[in-house]
């Protein structure tokens, strides 16, 4: 029974066909045909695109573009390609459509898009939809002709590929390449494990070292620490006592304080006393004071006045007396001026005689210098180079000091590593001593866990035997318990949907289902049941009553077919309320009966009488010629034959209607719903038989698991012994080069200590000869100094002397310039002086003028203001009495202040030295408490709570010390101070790669055993289905050759990898060759070995292309012949050009070109 069809495939825009194209495909053999280059081949490529294909090279092009229709003289270019493909899906595929529908679409852009019943989806998704069907593009269900010789080449992967297809290994093939993977990244895994375990140890070894030599760095780090301590104790004790004195000058300086400013505050009460009086004198003062302004702003008023005239008289008056005196002076300034003028010119003789005398002196104050300036030059270059030769040996002396510092620290630090050495030398020799032992006792239990193991694998390969054969019968009852379940799935899926066709009217045309529903009319398929037998013929009577409803009353017929017409559709009406008499079976042997005998009619009463009286006037015959002369004798009848062609009043009926599944729909869901229960009978006697073998796999699978599981114990401790005795041999190797080290080490550091102590006597040596050199150096330099510095004082008092000359001498010269000048400045001031007398005496003559009328307003406003002047007396007469009470009072008021001050003066004085005795403490506690805080802060312990004594002597001697020590630490070299922290977490790390090995090496064996699995299932398939295929080659080729021999062998080595080969010698024939054959041989061994495939592996659709063209008449019929065997398990498209292989197709298809690059259907559905 066939699963799946190919029932439809449209094509738009792929290659050749520039409009929508539909091939409509059925059961049995369909032929495309048409000349070369028309397009046939075009169909297959839209079905292996439309499939999933992605390389553009198989379907004959370079580019997805080029599939894409490129247009012609009619019609233009277009910018995608769809094609679709309709399958019949009778639950093979994988989802819940019966009518499935693949489409794919490619833009010019790029763009491409896949669709099932319209949803998008992915390209995978396609691909997921036909896995495990035979159908998919790379399968042998599409068989090209350039495939022969692919298949028949000497080394052809496509044979291989072909037979993995049928045995269905590509997931074991894909699962052992991933396995292969893993093994390989394992085994890189493992070796880098294994590198870095070594290195591992390298840093453990290093880290051990360290740990030892960050000891002696703490040990040192803690002397230092021990002195720095001391010394700040010495320190912080006489910070302390200082502090002590401190405090008790400072509290007597304060007392002292406390009673100045005691007395301070008694003064300034009586002073606040005289304050309130004196403000009450203020404010009476202040009274008067406002009335005298008064007064006095009219006074003020009046001698403005007064004032302005008088200052006018006073200006014109000056101004006056100041011509009239300029001129008296003037007058007596000229002979003055002369008589200057001759002083001058005197003077300045006398400067440049002395300037001369002056200049003759300081040329022999030079010449005294210059002889000075030698000799102490000479002098000072004496003594800076005893001076340099002092330094040289000081540089001297305070190297050799540090070196022999220095020394004495190389010396301490030398020796405490030869001790950590040895140390160190002495644990690897006792940890070798142990490993030693630990190898032997390793030894003897891999020798014991090897004999368990060898014991425990028989019995495992024993019980695994009977397991497998149980599993085997398991998956076979699995498989028919599969084939069932799938053949119940099958018929409840069909049951249910032909339960629902029928629930839902579909099928029927729109107006029948309106009919149905609106007025209850029932429909005349739904009623007839045909009898199973008799269906072929019956179906093509009752085509024409699929469309039909029943009408029981005359009432309603006028309003249906009202109804009918305004629905512009077409419907029959079986008008049930007329009554018509059957009619008799004309007694003819050619006559089989009526249609009446062969229907039921679920309805009873007058219904089922009038349906029955209509159905009797057709009868049934064999043959179509039966019923052409039975219809001459008997025309008043309905002729049916078997084939089920209708012959009425000369009508010839014939073929099957679109609608044959609406009859009989009752009948087909009662025996498909027994079908499905004898099939879930039998899956549940299937699941008994399963269940038992179930039970007796759990038992061999429990003794198998508990053996295995002991099996696995016993490796595992294996393996990890072994891996415990090869790490303790590595252990081993690594201490053993390691003692070499460290005793070369050693010895090294022996010389390297005497070397140090034969320089450290040399340097002690050059260290005193250094010091008597610079005792006598500096005697000398003495000597030599004081010479120097008596020239020096010499030379400074010449400069000197030598200076004031200068300065004196260039005086003089300043005063010869001032006198020069003066006597220009006088001798222009005489003629200035006869110029000014002249002006002046035409002034005084208009002031005498303006005098008189001044005069005259001032006596006016005089007057006014005496009587003003009276008024004021008054006044300032009251305030003098006030003034006097209130000088009184600030009198005593500065009597108090003077006592303040004078108090405040010593407050001040005595406060000042206050702060100086603070910020003398303050500075004492800042360097105590940093004292304190900086030994707190580095090592965590109180000064103040600190009891060891340290005297002044021992300070001396603790800093020396701490000097050494301090030397000795610079030298120390770098310290890993977190090598205690390294070496655990490097430990820890060297467990956690050991542990990785082991399981890496677990990782290994069980790939290894998975490939094996892998290997043991795939050559089982394989071998299972190459056999198979084998006996259908030799069947196949009897049938294809007639006579002749024929065989498939594999080459020696792995089945899985092995070459397969074809051996095949046609009658009298002795070619050994398949090369050597004829190109119809080569063809016809090609498709014996093609359908030995599909009679292994069925594909539910078969497309083959031009396989028939290479054979001749006799070959193409035996050709046919497969394909007639073939059709009944597959549907087969077949493109060709033989004739005979048309005649034998059920279907054609012509496909022609009418223009260039444009195909076409000539003739569709030929049958």
């Amino acid at each position: 029974m066939q699963c799946m069809k190919l029932n439809r495939l449209e094509i738009l825009g792929f290659k050749s066909f520039p409009k929508k194209t539909l091939f409509d495909f059925d059961s049995g053999i369909v032929a495309i045909v048409g000349p070369n280059g028309c397009g046939k081949t075009n169909i297959l490529d839209a079905l292996e695109w439309v499939l999933g294909e992605q390389n553009p090279y198989k379907l004959r092009g370079e580019k997805m573009e080029d599939f894409i229709f490129k247009g012609s003289k009619s019609h233009k270019p277009l910018n995608f390609a769809e094609v679709t493909v309709v399958i019949e899906n009778d639950g093979v595929l994988p989802i819940s459509y019966q009518e499935v529908a693949i489409t794919r679409r490619f833009y010019r852009s790029g763009e491409s898009e896949y669709f099932i019943n319209r949803a998008g989806v992915r390209l995978k998704d396609v691909v997921n939809l036909f896995l495990n069907t035979g159908l998919k593009a790379e399968a042998y269900s599409i068989f090209r002709s350039e495939m022969i010789e692919t298949i028949l080449s000497s080394n052809s992967k496509t044979r291989r590929r072909l037979f993995e297809e049928a045995a269905e290994i590509a997931k074991y093939k894909n699962s052992k390449k991933i396995a292969f993977d893993k093994l390989e990244l394992t085994n890189s895994d493992l070796l880098r494990v294994n590198d870095i375990l070594e290195e591992v140890e390298s840093q453990w070894r290093s880290l051990k070292r360290q740990v030892r030599r960050a000891k002696g760095y703490y040990e040192l780090k803690k002397e230092i620490r021990d002195k720095r301590i001391l010394l700040a104790n010495l320190d912080f004790t006489g910070f302390t006592k200082e502090l002590s004195r401190i405090s008790g000058e400072l509290e007597s300086f304060e007392k002292r304080r406390e009673e100045l400013l005691d007395a301070l505050e008694s003064i300034e009460s009586h002073f606040q006393e005289k304050e309130a009086q004196i403000k009450e004198i203020d404010d009476r003062i202040s009274q008067l004071k406002e009335e005298e302004n008064e007064t006095q702003r009219k006074k003020t008023r009046v001698t403005e006045q007064i004032i302005v005239i008088e200052e006018r008289k006073k200006n014109i008056l000056a101004q006056k007396e100041y011509h009239e005196s300029e001129n008296n002076l003037l007058e007596d300034k000229t002979p003055k001026i002369l008589e200057l003028l001759k002083d001058i010119k005197e003077e300045k003789n006398r400067i440049l005689k002395e300037i001369e005398e002056k200049e003759i002196k300081n040329k022999e104050l030079r010449k005294r210098r210059a002889s000075l300036e030698e000799e102490y030059v000479s002098k000072k270059e004496k003594f800076e180079n005893a001076l340099r030769e002092k330094r040289g040996v000081e540089e001297n002396i305070t190297t050799l000091q540090k070196k022999q510092i220095s020394q004495a620290a190389d010396s301490k630090n030398i020796e405490e590593l030869r001790l950590s050495l040895t140390s160190e030398l002495d644990e690897l020799k006792d940890e070798n001593h142990k490993i030693c032992t630990e190898i032997a006792q390793f030894k003897d239990k891999i020798a014991q866990k090897k004999g368990e193991e060898k014991g425990l694998k028989k019995k495992l390969e024993k019980e695994r035997a009977v397991y497998n054969s149980i599993e085997k019968r398991k998956k076979e009852k699995e498989t028919e318990l599969a084939q069932l379940v799938e053949r119940k799935n099958i018929l409840r899926n069909e049951v249910n949907f032909l339960t629902n066709f029928r629930k839902d009217k579909e099928g029927y045309n729109e107006l029948v289902q309106y009919l149905n529903k609106k007025f209850s009319l029932f429909i005349l398929a739904d009623i007839l049941d045909i009898s199973p037998d008799r269906r072929e013929p019956l179906l093509g009577v009752m085509e024409n009553f699929i469309q039909t409803v029943i009408l029981s009353e005359h009432i309603k017929l006028e309003q249906i077919i009202d109804l009918i017409e305004q629905k512009n559709m077409r419907a029959g009406i079986f008008l049930g309320f007329i009554d018509k008499p059957s009619l008799e079976i004309p007694p003819d042997e050619r006559i089989e009966g009526s249609l009446a005998q062969f229907i039921k009619v679920k309805k009873e009463g007058k219904l089922k009488e009038r349906i029955l009286s209509f159905f009797s006037q057709y009868l049934l015959c064999k043959t179509i010629e039966d019923a052409i002369e039975l219809q001459k004798e008997y025309n008043q009848y309905t002729f049916v034959t078997k084939k089920g062609d209708v012959l009425s009043n000369g009508i010839l009926f014939s073929g099957k209607g679109s609608h044959k599944e609406l009859l009989g729909l009752n009948e087909k869901i009662k025996r498909n719903a027994q079908e499905m229960e004898t099939t879930r009978n039998l899956i549940r006697t299937k699941e008994k038989e399963k269940d038992e073998i179930i039970k007796e796999e759990k038992i061999i699978a429990k003794r198998l698991e508990q053996l295995s599981t002991d099996f696995s114990a016993v490796v595992v401790t294996l393996k990890e012994n072994e891996i415990s005795y090869e790490k303790k041999l590595f252990e081993k190797t690594m201490n053993e080069k390691r003692i070499k080290k460290v005793q070369k080490e050693t010895e090294e550091i022996s010389r390297g200590l005497t070397e140090l102590r034969n320089t450290t006597l040399v340097n002690e040596r050059l260290f005193r000869e250094e010091s008597n050199v610079f005792s006598s150096i500096e005697q000398t330099t003495l000597s030599k100094e004081s010479s120097f510095k008596d020239v020096e004082e010499q030379l400074r008092s010449l400069r000197n002397e030598e200076n004031k000359s200068e300065i004196l001498q260039t005086r003089l010269k300043g005063d010869m310039r001032a006198k020069e000048e003066t006597l220009k400045s006088k001798e222009q001031e005489l003629e200035n002086i006869n110029s000014k007398k002249k002006i002046n005496t035409e002034r005084i003559k208009s002031f005498e003028e303006e005098m008189h009328t001044m005069e005259e307003k001032e006596k006016i406003h005089k007057e006014e203001r005496s009587a003003i002047i009276g008024e004021l007396k008054n006044i300032e007469t009251t305030l003098n009495e006030i003034y006097g009470r209130k000088k009184e009072k600030e009198r005593e008021i500065e009597q108090f202040k003077e006592e303040v001050r004078e108090i405040t003066e010593k407050e001040k004085n005595i406060y000042e030295h206050i702060s100086k005795i603070n910020l003398e403490r303050v500075k004492v506690e800042t360097e105590k408490n940093s004292i304190a805080e900086k030994i707190r802060e580095e090592y965590g312990i109180d000064l103040e709570t600190f009891k060891e004594e340290t005297t002044l002597s021992s300070g001396e001697r603790l800093k020396e010390e701490l000097e050494i020590l301090e030397e000795r630490m610079r030298r120390f070299g770098p310290v890993n101070l977190m090598a205690g922290e390294d070496l655990e977490r490097v430990e820890k790390r060297k467990e956690e790669l050991i542990t990785q090995k082991t399981d890496l090496g677990e990782a290994q064996k069980d790939l290894l055993k998975t490939i094996e699995h892998i290997d043991v299932v795939a050559k089982e398939k394989f071998l299972a289905t190459f056999n198979g295929v084998k006996e259908n080659f030799k069947t196949i080729f009897k049938k294809l050759f007639v006579t002749g021999e024929c065989d498939l062998l594999l080459s020696e080595g792995d089945p899985l990898e092995a070459e397969i080969i074809i051996v095949a010698k046609p009658k009298h024939k002795k070619l050994e060759r398949l090369v050597s054959l004829s190109t119809g041989e080569r063809t016809l061994i090609a498709i014996a070995l093609l359908f030995s495939f599909y009679l292994i592996k069925p594909s539910p659709i078969c497309v083959l292309d031009e396989i028939d063209a290479p054979l001749d008449d006799a070959n193409v019929e035996r050709f046919i012949s497969l394909l007639q065997e073939f059709k009944k398990k597959s549907q087969l498209l077949v493109i060709t050009h033989n004739k005979l292989t048309m005649e034998a197709a059920d279907y054609l298809y012509g496909i022609t070109m009418t223009e260039p690059n444009v195909s076409t259907i000539a003739s569709v559905r030929i049958s």
